[in-house]
């Protein structure tokens, strides 16, 4: 459940605004957002990964949801594109990755009905990619 904005939270979303750091938006996020503990602990695993880089994460670039700009990824999506570097490593499966990246859009205020959008996306064309 997305906290309200308090003078704080604006405080810190405009100093990261002006400093254009991903990672520490990320960070922000988490505070915002509250994801449950299991999705915000696999999202911190993909952006601390030392096997797996983040920057290189392609999937989802360019979603303005949840108050990330064109341009930035949304940890929902740099989550899933880990989860499935670790399926090519056969580390978990695609089942999990998906319904991780289903439960992170809804965790991010997603509607149920785009994060089912969006995890029938991956569940189709992920076969291709995982």
């Amino acid at each position: 459940m997305k906290r309200p904005l308090t003078k704080e939270l604006l405080h810190i979303r405009d100093r990261l605004d002006a400093e254009k750091d991903e990672y520490l938006r990320m960070l922000f996020s988490l505070e915002l957002y509250q994801p449950p503990q299991d999705i915000r602990d696999a999202i911190l695993e993909a952006y601390n990964s030392q096997a797996w880089d983040w920057k290189q994460c392609d999937g989802c670039t360019g979603v303005s949801e949840a108050h990330f700009p064109v341009g930035l990824r949304l940890p929902a999506c740099v989550l899933h594109d880990y989860l499935y570097w670790k399926v090519r490593h056969n580390q978990c499966s695609r089942w999990y990755a998906d319904r991780m990246f289903y439960r992170a859009n809804r965790a991010y205020g997603m509607s149920r009905a785009r994060s089912a959008i969006r995890w029938l996306g991956v569940r189709i064309f992920g076969v291709f990619t995982a």
